[in-house]
């Protein structure tokens, strides 16, 4: 106990406030240059956006699961990026998360229990770096298991997030307490206070933001087999696309996928692949960033410029990756001719467009807005293709498991996903039409 009270007390000696705006500095700098640069680069390493350091719940099998996917090379490069970018990230994230808490609760008594609130980032920070260093081991060891050290890897995870979400938690308290006492005492002592408050407002809808986005449903295990190339389909990336290419596939078709908001897109790898497969086209899976295609709208265009000689596409999505999908069909009528709507609806009218549509939706569907769904068919095409799947659900559109907000299907998943790869294959022949 009084060595914790001492590194309370070396936390207040080492913030004035310039060691905070230095602080706060660097961290805005790290989140706004570094993380973007370093997710991009573990993305093409790793040929995955999963990672049991943004994750909160998984096991040791999901642990093992991302270092199959990984692949010797991205297993090497996980462990180097944890022993040099995940040595100074948490040093960067603590040193503002303790500098903002000392300078909040710098007025509390010293026997308050306040002024030990940077504790919490101290016991975060640890359990951070104890997470890195196991699942360092089992990387290292796959294919061998790491019996133990796997089991205890979410546990340090788990952790880890609980005491960085209670020291924001803690900032957030401060803020209000301060600007409550700045309320009811003004002057010139509380307007600068009220500067340091605001910085922190400004701060935080982006935290709250890299908070959102991390938390994502993961690919099921089994859904990463439809991942590996066989004699009869060729599958690789090519930077943030996941492309299946059947063996007797027509060069001259493809069909481009969004994958739904917060969803691995590895997800939709076993339906995409027979896709491909039972049409005979190029398919291409759209990584997007932070799992969000409304951040990226326009990547079907990256997949158009990297196969000159595919001239007709269909483009296609579930869920909001369904809605920015036909956000891109609308805006390039002149390569996009076909459009599937997977549990979506577009955003825009499309109903005087020469799209060819499939909408596919789900009677069991507990996320999709279902007046929505109905009213934008005054939006569609009047020739569009209406199917509804009977006992189906949202979630499995995908293989990533439950989906909070979701009914229970009446159907099994392999029904559910048989039917919507049956109709998208026959919709999609409208590719081959003259």
């Amino acid at each position: 106990m009084n060595s914790l009270k001492k590194l309370t007390a070396w936390s207040e000696r080492l913030t004035t406030l310039r060691t905070f705006f230095l602080a706060l500095t660097i961290f805005i700098l790290f989140v706004a240059l570094v993380l973007p640069q370093v997710a991009v680069i573990s993305e093409e390493m790793t040929g995955t956006t999963a990672s049991p350091d943004q994750s909160f719940f998984y096991r040791a099998d999901d642990l093992y699961a991302m270092a199959e996917t990984y692949g010797e090379e991205g297993r090497a490069f996980y462990i180097r990026a944890r022993f040099t970018f995940d040595v100074v990230w948490p040093l960067v994230y603590g040193f503002f998360m303790i500098t903002a808490l000392v300078m909040l609760f710098r007025n509390k008594k010293r026997s308050s229990l306040w002024r030990q609130s940077p504790l919490t980032v101290y016991f975060g920070v640890g359990f951070d770096f104890l997470e890195n260093t196991a699942a360092s081991l089992v990387m290292y060891r796959y294919p061998a298991l790491t019996p133990g050290v796997a089991e205890a890897t979410p546990v340090f995870t788990q952790l880890k997030w609980v005491f960085i979400a209670l020291g924001f938690l803690l900032i957030l308290v401060g803020i209000l307490m301060r600007l409550w006492s700045w309320l009811w005492s003004p002057g010139k002592k509380g307007r600068k206070l009220m500067a340091v408050i605001l910085l922190f407002l400004v701060l935080l809808p982006g935290l709250g933001f890299l908070w959102y986005v991390n938390d994502y449903y993961i690919a099921e295990r089994d859904a990463l087999a439809a991942l590996a190339s066989d004699p009869g389909m060729t599958v690789y990336r090519e930077g943030p696309y996941i492309i299946f290419e059947p063996l007797d596939m027509v060069a001259d078709q493809g069909f481009i996928f969004y994958p739904g908001g917060k969803v691995d897109p590895m997800a939709y790898a076993p339906l995409i692949r027979e896709i491909a497969g039972a049409a005979g086209i190029r398919a291409v899976i759209v990584d997007m960033p932070f799992n969000l295609a409304v951040l990226a709208p326009n990547r079907a265009r990256g997949v158009i410029g990297l196969f000159p000689e595919t001239n007709t596409w269909g483009i296609g999505g579930h869920s909001l990756g369904g809605a920015m999908a036909a956000r891109y069909a609308a805006r390039h009528p002149d390569t996009i001719e076909a459009l599937v709507l997977w549990a979506s609806y577009p955003d825009r009218d499309l109903s005087d467009t020469a799209l060819r549509v499939l909408s596919v939706s789900a009677t069991r569907d507990g996320l999709i807005n279902q007046e929505k769904l109905e009213s934008s068919r005054e939006w569609l095409p009047p020739e569009t293709t209406y199917i509804e799947i009977q006992g189906g659900n949202h979630a499995r559109f995908g293989s990533y498991g439950p989906q909070e907000g979701d009914l229970e299907a009446t159907i099994t998943a392999a029904e559910q996903q048989r039917i919507v790869i049956e109709k998208t294959v026959q919709f999609l022949a409208v590719l081959r039409e003259p």
